[in-house]
């Protein structure tokens, strides 16, 4: 949302592709209200919000906001 601010207000879920056998990293406050959490299976995750919004992990970034701090 920080990135891509069209996505502010809408249920956004970071982490694995649902279709395989991954995990949700972390999600919007939005997904959230669905039940989602992190470490939930992503297929778990899309089965409570079909619509959300599945994003993969943007390791580049966390790491530049890492050494910004």
């Amino acid at each position: 949302q920080r990135d891509q601010p069209e996505l502010r207000g809408q249920p956004v879920i970071v982490g694995s592709d649902p279709a395989g056998r991954g995990v949700v990293a972390t999600c919007s406050h939005e997904a959230r209200r669905f039940g989602i959490h992190s470490a939930m299976t992503a297929a778990r995750a899309r089965s409570l919000w079909p619509q959300a919004v599945f994003l993969r992990p943007r390791i580049d970034a966390y790491r530049e906001d890492r050494d910004f701090y």
